[in-house]
């Protein structure tokens, strides 16, 4: 995945005045209906996702499972509140997703679902989520190891 986004480097500004200066996404292929990647920008969240697609996850809708769910993702980020906590958030992605796959499959225990990575700034929080394993970069410093 390859997803930029550049916010202001003006330091002595508060986080909460963050701009957008650009934000891009390439997929694997050069296919945007195939793209597993989103930014999603609200008043009140950025959110960075990277679908994850396996061998064993089926098409569901037309479309692989990393794009599945990246799109549900986006319609569920859009409807957060924004004083949301991260658990909160979670639960809701993690529902809302596992409801949606439910709507057009039913898939077995050994078959594995549809999924997403994400980083999330929570305008109203001050704080960055980060689910799975995507890479998060601040001012050149690597925080994607703990």
């Amino acid at each position: 995945m390859k997803s930029l986004l550049k916010v202001s480097d003006e330091k002595k500004k508060r986080i909460s005045d963050l701009q957008i200066i650009e934000t891009f996404t390439l997929g694997k292929k050069n296919d945007a209906e195939l793209n597993e990647d989103r930014v999603v920008i609200t008043d009140d969240f950025i959110v960075v996702m990277d679908g994850v697609t396996t061998k064993n996850c089926p098409k569901i809708n037309g479309m692989s499972g990393g794009r599945f769910a990246v799109d549900c993702g986006e319609k569920l980020i859009k409807s957060f509140k924004k004083d949301i906590t991260a658990r909160e958030a979670i639960d809701i992605l993690s529902e809302g997703l596992a409801q949606e796959v439910s709507n057009y499959a039913r898939l077995e225990e050994n078959i594995d679902k549809p999924a997403f990575a994400l980083i999330a700034y929570s305008k109203y929080r001050k704080e960055i989520w980060r689910v799975a394993d995507p890479c998060l970069m601040i001012d050149g410093k690597d925080y994607s190891v703990l």
